[in-house]
């Protein structure tokens, strides 16, 4: 049976490949065929050619300058319009953008000819296809870099990752080709042409790039639950975590840790996981019942149930409801999700954050004199969320006082319910 690792494209965010394929080396799972695209296409022809080592250097010193020139400053807290009207960046890059029809990618040439090996990929007994996509028609064009000639493979590699417009349209003889990732970003159908049967796919983008994979038998599908960044920001301590959330995922793909947002080290489900359920249960035949209804438009937040679910992509456990429970109060909280937790450290870490909450004395004032449930409701709702947890959690809430939070505040009653068992 043969295996196949599929790379996505997604620039500065391919670190997090270079930390799933660490975990790979280090687990000794070797793999006969690998297809990329764009950046991932570079990861995969590092990955024929057996150079981990430089790959990671690659990462070390990888800067927008070393990929194009004249480079303007990007800045991915602002839209590229805005970053492109910079008066110091818009002037060298349009000089050379109008000359080019692109940015010039000249520095990038100068990089693959320094870390990329076309003899070696060609006789590697890893094959490694890449995907181009064809300029101006946008037709995809699949490659075997094992099946070219030397001269050809880094052009190829260039243009895979030539992302238009902001690089230059990349011709090799008569055919023009921009990123591969206008066809496929995530080639998993090239692998299994190419003869994949057991495969693990390292996708770039929490929002899934090829959904019809998940859950399946013959793939290994990982990808981050949390955005990478930018992916024209080449930032050193970005990349580097990016590489350990990489790693990370890895792990969890491979049950060697728990968690879906946050990574937690395996333990035993106590028994509480249940009683949380049951809870939360109740508390919605309450709502029903008494037809309280949620004040959360549902395609915002959704309900109780959809909340936890976020970020899973199968039926869950009453312990993995649990787990995302704390995982909703650790983004409440901004816990760093860069790092394996024991499960009682983060929970403790969570009430030693909470503590650190100050709380208006008048916080509930003229709350008790409220008659009409979607009056509380609506009072509920206006209060900012963090005071509003240590508030609550100080308290013995009824039924119907959990049934308005639910209502107004669903992740303040998920973590209510959570740090009061």
């Amino acid at each position: 049976m043969k295996r196949g690792l599929v790379f996505c494209g997604g620039g500065a965010k391919g670190s997090y490949e270079a930390g799933v394929w660490k975990y790979l080396d280090e687990k000794g799972i070797k793999f006969d065929i690998v297809t990329g695209t764009s950046i991932g296409a570079l990861n995969a022809a590092m990955y024929a050619q057996h150079t981990f080592d430089l790959d990671m250097e690659v990462w070390n010193i990888v800067t927008l300058d070393k990929i194009m020139k004249d480079a303007f400053k990007y800045d991915e807290n602002v839209s590229l319009k805005y970053s492109l009207k910079q008066k110091d960046n818009l002037i060298g890059f349009l000089g050379s953008y109008i000359k080019k029809l692109g940015g010039d990618v000249s520095p990038f040439y100068e990089l693959m000819d320094k870390y990329i090996f076309p003899e070696k990929i060609i006789s590697s007994d890893v094959v490694c296809g890449i995907v181009v996509t064809k300029f101006p028609s946008f037709q995809g064009k699949e490659i075997v870099l094992n099946n070219l000639k030397p001269e050809l493979v880094n052009k190829y590699l260039v243009a895979t990752a030539s992302a238009f417009p902001i690089l230059q349209v990349c011709k090799i003889g008569r055919e023009s080709y921009i990123d591969g990732g206008y066809y496929d970003n995530m080639p998993v159908n090239f692998a299994i042409e190419l003869g994949a049967q057991d495969i693990v796919a390292v996708d770039l983008s929490p929002n899934i790039t090829h959904k019809e994979f998940l859950n399946k038998s013959f793939i290994k599908y990982i990808y981050p639950r949390w955005s990478l960044g930018g992916f024209l920001k080449f930032d050193r301590e970005q990349i580097k975590r990016n590489f350990d959330l990489g790693y990370i995922d890895a792990r969890k793909a491979y049950g060697e840790l728990m968690g879906f947002k946050y990574a937690f080290n395996i333990v035993e489900d106590n028994g509480m996981s249940r009683n949380f359920i049951l809870e939360i249960v109740k508390v919605i035949n309450y709502m029903n019942k008494n037809k309280i209804k949620s004040n959360v438009k549902p395609e915002i937040e959704g309900d109780i149930y959809h909340i936890l679910e976020n970020s899973t992509t199968r039926p869950l456990t009453d312990f993995e409801y649990y787990i995302r429970a704390v995982e909703i109060a650790g983004e409440f909280m901004a816990l760093d999700h860069f790092k394996v937790y024991d499960l009682d450290d983060f929970i403790t870490k969570l009430h030693q954050s909470l503590a650190e909450v100050s709380v208006p004395e008048n916080l509930f004032e003229g709350y008790n004199r409220l008659k009409n449930i979607n009056k509380k409701k609506d009072f509920v709702s206006r209060i900012s969320s963090q005071p509003l947890l240590k508030y609550v959690l100080q308290k013995n809430l009824s039924i119907e006082e959990m049934s308005i939070l639910a209502a107004s505040k669903p992740k303040v009653f998920i973590i209510y319910l959570l740090l009061r068992s």
